[in-house]
């Protein structure tokens, strides 16, 4: 099968998780035989500077198109409708230079709301099926903004096939936009699987979080708080892996909460360095307020390892007993109850156990054939249409 993905990005030395989750599928379905093709268009702000521009290359099976634009006044203030004009032309240009590349594709899968917006003019003018893959957290929130409403009845009725990344995800679709939408997990690289043969730290226990810096998302205020509870009780450290703008930020809350020295801001890190580090920590947690899902978790489990993990949206729906543990967030009580309980406990998770839920649940082999299940459908209904 020829599939033509619509992405955001794809990973690069400096922006490594860029378009993590869609070239992670992209990879498991080339690997599975079929011809995969990416297309990453996007405006981005200053700071992408280094891959501005256009660019072409063959990796991990894959060609790769990227073209990445420069968004004046900025990435979050140019106006989507501006945006989304200049993408379609974009694409629209993009693609038929492509045709005569690889062919006509039978299956366009985008994703993310923001990117199907404008990968419908594939399905508008040249009538390929197209399946969107929701991720955005934005879609979970209490209360969904008016521009992302407009983008969403905009987009989701010319879609052939939604994909929820979680249940919460998909039943937020169905509130919001009156379309149904099949729930299949993020997937986790099988590279996260292979087992790391490298020291923990003696005689201290070791938290891994993973995550942007550049909003409140990902509750690292509220996860540093409940750290410092922990570290009153504990011989403890917290390793703190991701970038952005509120990073100084927590470092200076980290400092004022007296666990400057405990607490390790790492930056952004590859996914072989995110794989060493997770198995050389005892447990990963993950304090976000919202999310589709949280990829974290199940890169965590596949080395074995327990996780604690807020109600946020994502999580509540694979995050076993045999796992982990659930707390409510935004609450540095019960965040911190969840991080002593499973220092308390760590000994009685077993690695083996967690490595094998984790592999039958999200691996590329079950979760590959979810989405070429969606494929076959998709298409065989377009070609009765037609």
């Amino acid at each position: 099968m020829k599939i033509l993905f619509i992405t955001r990005g794809y990973p690069s030395g400096k922006h490594m998780q860029l378009g993590n989750f869609e070239a992670t599928q992209a990879r498991a379905l080339a690997r599975c035989g079929h011809q995969v093709t990416i297309v990453s268009l996007n405006f981005l702000s200053v700071k992408f500077w280094d891959i501005l521009g256009e660019r072409q290359r063959f990796i991990d099976g894959i060609y790769v198109y990227e073209r990445y634009c420069l968004a004046i006044p900025s990435n979050t203030l140019m106006p989507r409708n501006i945006m989304n004009f200049f993408l379609k032309k974009m694409l629209d240009k993009v693609y038929n230079m492509l045709v005569g590349k690889i062919g006509v594709p039978d299956i366009v899968h985008a994703h993310y709301l923001q990117i199907s917006s404008f990968a419908i003019l594939l399905k508008e003018k040249y009538n390929l099926p197209l399946v969107c893959t929701e991720h955005w957290s934005k879609i979970n929130a209490d209360k969904i903004s008016n521009s992302v409403l407009n983008l969403g009845k905009k987009t989701y009725p010319y879609v052939d096939e939604i994909i929820a990344v979680s249940s919460e995800t998909s039943r937020s679709i169905e509130r919001y936009f009156n379309r149904k939408s099949t729930v299949i997990f993020n997937m986790v690289d099988n590279a996260f699987f292979e087992k790391e043969e490298i020291n923990r730290f003696e005689n201290v226990f070791t938290l891994i979080a993973i995550g942007e810096m550049n909003d409140y998302r990902k509750g690292f205020d509220v996860l540093l708080k409940a750290f410092s509870l922990l570290r009153k009780q504990t011989n403890a450290r917290l390793l703190l892996v991701g970038r952005g703008k509120r990073m100084n930020h927590l470092k200076t809350l980290s400092e004022n909460l007296n666990v400057g020295k405990d607490v390790c801001f790492l930056g952004e890190k590859s996914p072989l360095e995110i794989r060493r580090l997770i198995s050389s920590s005892d447990a990963l947690v993950l304090s976000s307020h919202i999310e589709t899902f949280g990829v974290v978790l199940i890169e965590a489990m596949a080395q074995g390892k327990p996780v604690v993990a807020t109600c946020c949206g994502g999580p509540e729906e694979f995050v076993k007993d045999d796992c982990g543990y659930l707390v409510k967030k935004n609450d540095i009580e019960d965040l911190y109850q969840g991080l002593f309980k499973i220092k308390q406990n760590i000994n009685d998770f077993k690695s083996d156990v967690i490595r094998e839920y984790c592999y039958n649940k999200f691996s590329e082999k079950t979760i590959s054939l979810q989405i070429l299940g969606i494929y076959e459908k998709v298409v065989a209904r377009c070609k009765r249409i037609t």
